[in-house]
């Protein structure tokens, strides 16, 4: 049985539709015969079972709203209250989407503004299905906040141009602080600066990349994951990069990018605790800096703190046994696992079955270990990169074509993709079962990520080369019960013997834990958990406004993907707030016929 994450995302109200759309279909015709203007909308434009996400356009947050009914309430409610206007089509840009041969739409692009303050340029898809009379009805709506009109664009920042960062002093004063500097960090403070946003970036580390030059010795990345690892405003990594780079040229790249965009960063600093001043709309935040041997405390005031620092600020978590204490070996996380040449000789057993487990592992294949063991304690969904949807990876288009999907279209679609190839390569995973890793093949990557934030593994064709061929032991029968001096004791009363035991067990992931330990118990209160998903299938507290802190608070992390678009709307808001036209947040209330407007700080109520 399939070990899948329990939640949300199986129980909505959502499929992909039944449509085969012939290979000679003109798209942009199909386009142009749907002359109706997207506003205002009625019940005869959708399909019954019609979904909309809006990012921020026009609910000021991420919202998915169901059914062709829910869709028209709260569009024609947000479009009127946001003076939107101006939509237009281009059809010559539409194109037909075929995920599978009986399924199918035509997606066509459109802008539209509104006028209500911040005034803004928006984006967005339609995407249309035969409607079984011979017309197109939409099955699909999405919107997105583009810019604000008369501000410089979040989405562009020349490179070596000379910036009046302020200077970092104690009593200094900036409109956002972002705390780390890693993907999230760096492409949070890029969008703030192309939007003229005075901030300061605060990371311990002593440089950037820091986090990735902490990693294993070993640790290798692909051409074809280089490219998700692009931060915003073009190629972070030049032609001068080679295909398969290690862990200090990945660092470089961001160093490099860093150094490019000059962006602000105060290195060795960490962020000790913050106040929220309620009146003055202001945070007080307490900051110790090391250099050398010296340390300096410093107070600095902002208006919004950006946590860049992970899903739970990167601590790690693993269980604890019985024994630990007269174990003769080493016990250690992979957070802290750099290299297995001090163990040469020696047994290695490691407790965990996802990505860093298998690179320690592979990491330790062919060092002369006496023996490797993984310890599997769930069965492990492994996706190879190549079965995952294909998109032009990194481009602006490409961000927006799969990260304004609503989250159950993108299940669907990735569960599509990956169990038909999955069926078609059986051998590939049944030698990982013979090996006596046990394969969770129902291809719930979109669950995994948002539900457990892990738990799953993304391989190349060669990988995981460790297991196939026998080079590394598979305990999945049985789980750990004590330490013995000697090793590790399991259920079934078998012994294995253990020079080093690495926990590869992941981190803690809310960071809400974080914030309370950094700004108290009120503040916590005030915020929500993060990650996981809400009953609308929308990410938990992640990249928009805290509801009862009116966005002065925000969350960010993920894959650099998530990094690169998120970040925007995080700017966006800020920027907005600080131009004394906050973006009002739309929370409906179901039931009570009433439609809450959040407008960071004040609230208004409308019939």
């Amino acid at each position: 049985m399939a070990n899948l994450p329990q939640g949300i995302l199986p129980t909505l109200p959502c499929s992909l539709p039944k449509c085969h759309l012939p290979e000679d279909i003109d798209a942009a015709a199909v386009a142009r015969e749907f002359t109706t203007p997207p506003s205002p909308l009625s019940l005869d434009h959708f399909m019954s079972d019609a979904l909309w996400r809006d990012s921020v356009a026009l609910t000021g947050t991420f919202r998915t709203f169901y059914s062709a009914a829910t869709i028209i309430e709260a569009w024609n409610s947000r479009c009127l209250a946001r003076q939107a206007q101006g939509f237009q089509l281009a059809p010559e840009a539409a194109r037909a989407v075929r995920p599978a041969p009986c399924l199918g739409w035509i997606e066509v692009p459109f802008t539209f503004e509104t006028e209500s303050l911040p005034a803004a340029t928006c984006s967005g898809f339609l995407s249309l299905v035969p409607d079984g009379n011979g017309g197109w009805k939409i099955w699909l709506l999405r919107t997105i906040l583009e810019e604000f009109r008369g501000q410089p664009s979040v989405d562009e920042l020349e490179p070596n141009t000379p910036t009046a960062h302020r200077p970092f002093h104690d009593g200094a004063s900036y409109e956002c602080v972002v705390v780390g500097c890693g993907q999230s960090g760096l492409s949070v403070a890029g969008r703030l600066q192309a939007l003229g946003v005075s901030y300061l970036v605060v990371d311990k580390a002593p440089r950037v990349g820091d986090s990735w030059l902490q990693r294993y010795e070993s640790m290798k990345y692909t051409a074809a994951s280089v490219i998700c690892f692009c931060l915003p405003f073009g190629p972070t990594f030049t032609d001068e990069y080679p295909d398969l780079m290690n862990r200090q040229e990945l660092a470089r790249g961001y160093q490099d990018w860093a150094e490019r965009y000059s962006i602000n960063i105060s290195f060795s600093t960490e962020l000790v605790s913050g106040t929220w001043d309620e009146d003055h709309r202001k945070w007080t935040l307490q900051l110790r800096q090391q250099q050398g041997e010296q340390i300096t405390t410093r107070s600095i005031t902002c208006s919004h703190v950006v946590m860049a620092v992970g899903a739970g600020g990167h601590e790690p978590v693993r269980p604890t046994y019985p024994g630990e204490d007269i174990f003769q070996g080493d016990i250690l996380h992979t957070a802290q696992y750099k290299s297995p040449h001090q163990w040469e000789g020696k047994h290695a057993v490691i407790i965990g079955s996802a990505n860093s487990a298998h690179d320690a592992a592979a990491d330790m294949v062919g060092t002369g270990m006496a023996s490797i063991t993984m310890i599997q304690r769930s069965r492990t969904c492994i996706i190879p990169v190549e079965y995952m949807p294909k998109f032009s990876k990194g481009s602006k288009l490409a961000d927006r074509q799969q990260l304004s999907n609503p989250l159950t279209v993108n299940r669907l679609v990735s569960i599509l993709s990956i169990r038909g190839q999955i069926a078609q390569n059986p051998e590939r995973f049944d030698a990982l079962e013979r090996a006596g890793f046990k394969v969770d093949r129902d291809g719930e990557v979109i669950a995994h990520v948002t539900e457990r934030y892990g738990g799953i593994i993304w391989t190349l064709e060669t990988a995981p080369i460790s297991l196939k061929d026998w080079f590394v032991k598979v305990k999945s029968n049985s789980h750990p019960v004590t330490f013995t001096p000697t090793g590790l004791l399991f259920e079934d009363d078998t012994h294995l013997p253990a020079d080093v035991v690495i926990f590869a067990t992941g981190y803690k992931w809310n960071v809400r834990d974080t914030i309370g330990e950094l700004f108290g118990e009120k503040i916590y209160d005030q915020v929500e958990d993060y990650w996981g998903l809400d009953k609308e299938g929308e990410i938990r507290g992640a990249f928009k406004p805290s509801p009862r802190m009116y966005g002065h608070i925000w969350f960010i992390s993920g894959t650099t993907t998530h990094s690169r678009y998120y970040s925007r709307f995080i700017a966006l808001h800020i920027k907005a707030d600080v131009m004394g036209t906050p973006v009002p947040v739309y929370r409906d209330t179901p039931g009570d016929g009433v439609s809450k407007v959040v407008e960071m700080g004040k609230d208004e109520y409308k019939n």
